[in-house]
């Protein structure tokens, strides 16, 4: 039969129409109520296989604007752990030409916050120098701003830069981060050696061959300079014996500290030195077995090894205008370059050309010594008129302004303004260490002399720090 003809057929009987359509309609309620029950009762009652089984927890999805307090630390946690995680290091090494500035710049750090770094820098007395080759560690924070800069200057000292940012202050028109500068200084472990050696051709040559460093010999030659005349006193079968502090750092030797002891013995004769240190009564230096200190108020020369080319003679032939011109000074033949000492403290009061003098430096040593330094090829950087210098500080270095044949460097001592020989002067005589202190230093002494007495000349030994007097160790 046809959908039309069912129609027609229906439409005949309606009353039998609504009776089924009610009759369907409770058919599918009861279906679905038992469905409901038989579900209901299974998690109500479970069967053996059932309780068995693993029970199946469905999963709530909660709102997205719920927090939930658990999750939130967890991820804070992890928050900070990223933060340090992804805290940029970057290390640079400096190139030809290149500043401080420069590399500061490209690392995004604005004109105002590098003058704000130079102004901290000049605090703890550095003045942003950075050389080729060495490396410069910068960090930046989640933001990509510049947080910090490590300048290596050695292997125990660096500068540390810190900006934070949490901390602004105002420059002008904007603001820029706090900035600070600090030395840091790595603590090192200090050894006491002992070397010894006999000279065959050179001073050098022998302290090279007993492991002792340029550095060391300088010291000892200044120590005894005044005693020994090491270019002209020096004879094959001269002998000495130091003993000295080393500085170490993670195992690896960095460098020397002061002489503790020496002796130097010249044609037979032995001249010591030994190192003293009383703070109360304020007196630090090295003296001879009889306390007498060794650092004369002048030092002998101002250039260390340097050739005597031309004695103090006042009726020396000028060698470039060939007429007899009085030399009152004494000229040290020397490399271009090579550092002038200051043979005394003292202050600047000339800096500059002067005549055939060339470049010329000018110290005044109190109201009766003055000292002049002569055909320089430049000054020191540091050095300023007016500025003071302390014995032994390099002042300028050798070269051939002026009226000069080759470099070198020509050097006058006077005394109340009259011109003395300065290798014949007489000086003030040096201090000595006070009577009362004499017994605590010839106690000391005498430690130090027992010490040289146990080793040999030509022998290496390391000892520990307990073994030498305090009063001679350095802090």
């Amino acid at each position: 039969m046809s959908i039309l003809k069912k129609a027609e057929h229906y439409a005949k009987w309606p009353l039998i129409s609504i009776i089924l359509a009610l009759v369907m309609a409770l058919f599918f309620a009861f279906s679905k109520g038992a469905a409901t029950v038989n579900s209901a009762s299974q998690i109500n009652s479970p069967t053996e296989d059932s309780a068995n089984r693993p029970l199946k927890l469905a999963s709530v999805q909660l709102p997205s604007e719920t927090k939930n307090p658990f999750i939130q630390t967890a991820a804070t946690s992890e928050h900070r752990k990223n933060t340090e995680k992804h805290l940029a290091n970057i290390t640079v090494k400096v190139k030809k030409n290149q500043s401080l500035a420069k590399i500061l710049t490209k690392q995004g750090a604005s004109n105002a916050t590098i003058l704000e770094i130079n102004k901290a820098l000049k605090k703890i007395d550095h003045r942003g120098t950075i050389y080729p080759g060495q490396y410069i560690k910068l960090a930046t924070n989640l933001q990509g701003q510049l947080a910090k800069v490590t300048i290596p200057l050695d292997k125990k000292q660096s500068i540390f830069i810190r900006l934070d940012y949490e901390n602004k202050q105002s420059t002008g028109l904007q603001t820029e981060p706090m900035v600070t500068a600090e030395r840091y200084t790595k603590e090192t472990e200090k050894r006491i050696v002992f070397r010894s050696g006999t000279i065959h051709s050179s001073l050098f040559k022998a302290a090279n061959q007993a492991g002792i460093s340029d550095k060391i010999i300088m010291e000892m030659t200044d120590l005894f300079a005044w005693e020994v005349d090491f270019i002209m006193d020096i004879r094959k079968g001269d002998n000495f014996k130091v003993f000295y502090e080393e500085e170490w750092l993670d195992g690896e030797k960095i460098g020397e500290g002061k002489i503790i002891a020496a002796e130097f013995t010249n044609r037979g004769k032995t001249h010591s030195a030994a190192f003293f240190e009383d703070k109360v009564a304020n007196i630090s230096g090295y003296y001879t077995k009889d306390g007498t200190s060794l650092k004369k108020a002048f030092l002998r020369s101002p250039v260390n090894f340097a050739r005597i080319s031309s004695h103090f003679n006042l009726k020396r032939k000028h060698p470039i205008l060939h007429k007899i011109r009085a030399h009152k000074g004494v000229d040290y033949a020397a490399g271009r370059g090579t550092p002038i000492k200051a043979t005394g403290q003292g202050t600047v009061i000339f800096k500059g050309n002067k005549g055939g003098y060339g470049k010329t430096v000018i110290l005044k040593h109190g109201n009766k010594y003055t000292t002049l330094y002569a055909h320089l090829h430049k000054f020191h950087y540091k050095l300023r008129k007016g500025g003071k210098v302390t014995q032994g500080q390099i002042i300028g270095y050798v070269g051939s302004s002026g009226l000069a044949t080759g470099p070198h460097l020509h050097y006058e001592f006077r005394v109340n303004n009259i011109h003395k020989n300065p290798l014949t002067v007489k000086l003030p005589k040096a201090s000595s260490i006070p009577t009362r202190l004499m017994p605590t230093f010839k106690e000391q002494l005498a430690s130090a002399q027992a010490l040289f007495n146990q080793y040999n000349i030509g022998e290496y030994a390391l000892l520990d720090a307990t073994s030498i007097p305090s009063e001679m160790v350095l802090p």
